[in-house]
């Protein structure tokens, strides 16, 4: 589960897919009310439950995914 800001995940989106499609992928996931309260703690969908094909999932939970 991500834990963080809606504009924590919005960056991991931008980070993801680029400055030119992240807002589109927000959009399939039908989270862009994240923009609208960006300091609020996300208690949305887990991330392997969005709309979203597989392997963008797998773009954004390898983005989340520590390393080391």
């Amino acid at each position: 589960m991500f834990k963080g800001t809606h504009q924590e995940l919005i960056n991991f989106f931008m980070y993801a897919f680029g400055l030119e499609g992240y807002w589109q992928k927000i959009e399939q996931c039908g989270l862009q009310h994240l923009a609208q309260q960006r300091q609020a703690t996300y208690a949305g969908p887990k991330l392997d439950a969005l709309n979203l094909p597989d392997e963008d999932k797998l773009v954004l939970v390898e983005m989340l995914t520590p390393v080391g």
